[in-house]
């Protein structure tokens, strides 16, 4: 396998992605015995991290970091308490890609994540909505949620704030034009600094 280099950081026209430096060494040659059957990869702690668990079936590079790979969400079931209306918000929201709040892009546009959670926090079910939302295993709509529940129920998104910081998985975001990956729990820390949003 030949050795990889990305070049960073890299600052192009609007829309360009950003990556740090990283190279990924020769592979050793593979041993002549087989290697045991894995089970489903897990996420542990550093001090718990050896080479021999470093197989690329179970990590991927983000940046400069060999991050475990998540294991699938298991399949969720909507709220059903929750309005039609309310339950479209959701499942959007579900499906947002980055976390982006105050506006990104050459004219500072609002994300649709930013616009689809305003609307949702003007439901009158919204609290119960957000909830739901935080509590589910993707990163993003967690921070959507988290963000939302500052400005709507302080007091609960305290509780959700502790559940991010142990989140170390990368999520997508943007700063004016550029495109760049940081972990959730610093997201979840920028947040917090921030004032609470005006819903």
């Amino acid at each position: 396998m030949l050795g990889l280099v990305v070049l960073g950081p890299v600052v192009a026209s609007c829309g360009a992605r950003v990556s740090s430096v990283a190279q990924v060494q020769p592979r050793p040659a593979a041993p002549t015995a087989a290697r045991p059957a894995r089970s489903a990869p897990e996420f542990v702690a550093d001090d718990d991290l050896h080479d021999d668990d470093l197989h690329d079936d179970d990590y991927y590079l983000v940046g400069s970091t060999l991050d475990p790979k998540p294991p699938p969400p298991p399949p969720l079931a909507m709220d059903d308490t929750l309005l039609p209306d309310t339950q479209v918000l959701v499942a959007k929201l579900r499906g947002a890609a980055q976390f982006v709040i105050g506006g990104a892009g050459i004219v500072n546009t609002i994300s649709f994540g930013e616009k689809w959670t305003r609307q949702l926090a003007r439901q009158p079910d919204a609290i119960a909505a957000f909830e739901w939302l935080a509590n589910q295993y993707l990163p993003v709509p967690r921070l959507y949620a988290y963000w939302a529940l500052r400005g709507l129920a302080p007091e609960r998104a305290q509780a959700h704030f502790e559940a991010l910081m142990r989140d170390r998985r990368h999520v997508e975001t943007m700063a004016g034009c550029l495109v760049f990956n940081k972990l959730a729990r610093d997201l979840a820390i920028e947040v917090q600094q921030e004032p609470a949003p005006s819903l």
